[in-house]
């Protein structure tokens, strides 16, 4: 049944299909949660849930049409907002009340998801509220989000607040060695990578950067013994190596504060759990030969060129200037 397709969030589904069963279902749904951890497939198994013509005592079928083009996101009565150009305009929203007043096409109601309900546009986030306001008895909302803080309050307060944590590492191991095939020791190792993201997970495997991360380490290690004209060049073609600029260079700065995080932690803990248990001799290595101000300074820089890479500042700068604050952590500036 539909709900089993979920991974974990087990307290989210049982209150999910108590609402279902009892009737209880409000106007609008807030789901949040970091990314990957399964909202937009749970938004859309309540929607199978809902719009399915036999369901279950845990959601839709999945095998009739009505939830086969739930899934496949064909379903009339299910609509899917997602940001284009990163932004969810007003033009998107208006379009949506639009399709919506004329009530639901085939089912009992419709169902709107707002991926990315964040990135709504102060304009489109205003209309949208009307629309929550004025929109018809027999369409659900769902937004989500990473965090509450980032949705405008006024629409916030009149949803249905529902947390999605994190994979638990075992499940998201499991579910890593079905389906991606991987051993044992490939699946824990890209768990722990992405912190309970199955999405972030596959893409990481998927777009080949997860084999990256061997060599990567050994470069961070050699580009810190460089001199700094040399470092320069060398943090400019960082940029240049890696596949999906964007996301490549990302997970290279989530990898790199794995680094420093482990290595901090091997100066604090006699048996510590590191992220890169598969660079254990390396990690400890590594922070013999430097400070905790210089590993916690060094954090503090990865932390920032991150944000710095978030807001589109260019990757190169971003990369230069995060490799000259790595080498003044350690003294060499």
């Amino acid at each position: 049944m539909s709900f089993d397709l979920l991974a974990g969030h087990g307290q989210v589904k049982s209150f999910l299909l108590r609402m279902i069963k009892k009737g209880l279902l409000p106007n609008a749904y807030l789901f949040l949660g970091p990314y990957g951890v399964g909202k937009t497939l749970c938004a859309k198994l309540l929607a199978m849930a809902l719009l399915c013509q036999e369901p279950g005592p845990t959601g839709g079928c999945t095998l009739c049409k009505v939830c086969k083009r739930s899934l496949e996101e064909k379903h009339p009565d299910l609509l899917i907002l997602r940001p284009e150009a990163k932004v969810i305009s007003i033009a998107q929203i208006k379009e949506i009340f639009h399709q919506i007043s004329s009530g639901p096409y085939q089912g009992r109601m419709s169902i709107i998801i707002l991926d990315h309900a964040e990135l709504m546009s102060r304009e489109a986030a205003n209309s949208f509220l009307k629309t929550l306001e004025e929109g018809p008895k027999d369409t659900l909302f769902i937004l989500e989000a990473p965090d509450e803080n980032m949705v405008l309050p006024t629409i916030a307060s009149r949803c249905q607040r529902l947390r999605f944590l994190p994979i638990d590492h075992p499940s998201l191991s499991s579910l890593l060695k079905r389906d991606l095939g991987l051993v044992d020791e490939e699946a824990q190792i890209l768990a722990h990578i992405a912190k309970g993201s199955y999405k972030w997970a596959r893409e990481l495997w998927e777009s080949g950067l997860f084999p990256l991360r061997t060599k990567f380490f050994a470069e961070l290690i050699e580009l810190l013994s460089l001199e700094i004209s040399d470092l320069v060049m060398r943090a400019h073609g960082i940029t240049e190596q890696y596949p999906n600029q964007g996301i490549g260079l990302m997970y290279l700065l989530d990898q790199m504060e794995t680094w420093y995080r482990d290595a901090l932690l091997g100066k604090l803990v006699d048996k510590p759990t590191f992220y890169n248990r598969d660079f254990s001799f390396q990690i400890y290595k590594f922070a013999e030969a430097r400070s905790l101000e210089a590993l916690v300074r060094s954090i503090f820089s990865i932390l920032c060129a991150k944000k710095d890479l978030k807001n589109d500042i260019n990757p190169s700068l971003v990369m230069e200037n995060l490799m000259l604050e790595l080498k003044r952590a350690e003294g060499d500036l």
